[in-house]
């Protein structure tokens, strides 16, 4: 599945969640003023989400990924949220993200080098 070129404002829960043995594309799209801004969690599967060229603020939390969730990013501002990265999942980073100015801006689990 693919979001594109989307905008997400003020929403009381999350802007995207990802559930359970499913693969999301989130490119050039803003999330901004929801409980979490992108959300990738899945008990029974595994929840793997891609967002590029995206921005995500003013959120209570940026970016989750919970149990078996796989988060990459590339390319991305993450600002001005309460925490911008959190979770128990993976959230591998690309090593170009702006993740700054949040209450605590968090860490990627891992970084790659693009190729």
């Amino acid at each position: 599945m693919s979001v594109e070129e989307v905008v997400i404002d003020n929403v009381t829960q999350n802007g995207i969640s990802v559930e359970g043995g499913v693969q999301v594309t989130v490119r050039n799209s803003s999330i901004r003023a929801a409980q979490t801004g992108v959300s990738a969690s899945a008990a029974g599967g595994s929840a793997d989400v891609t967002i590029t060229g995206s921005s995500i603020t003013f959120s209570k939390t940026g970016i989750n990924s919970g149990a078996n969730g796989l988060v990459r990013i590339g390319r991305n501002t993450i600002a001005y949220n309460t925490t911008g990265l959190s979770g128990t999942g993976k959230i591998v980073s690309f090593k170009d993200n702006a993740i700054e100015g949040n209450g605590t801006n968090g860490t990627p689990t891992s970084t790659m080098i693009l190729q």
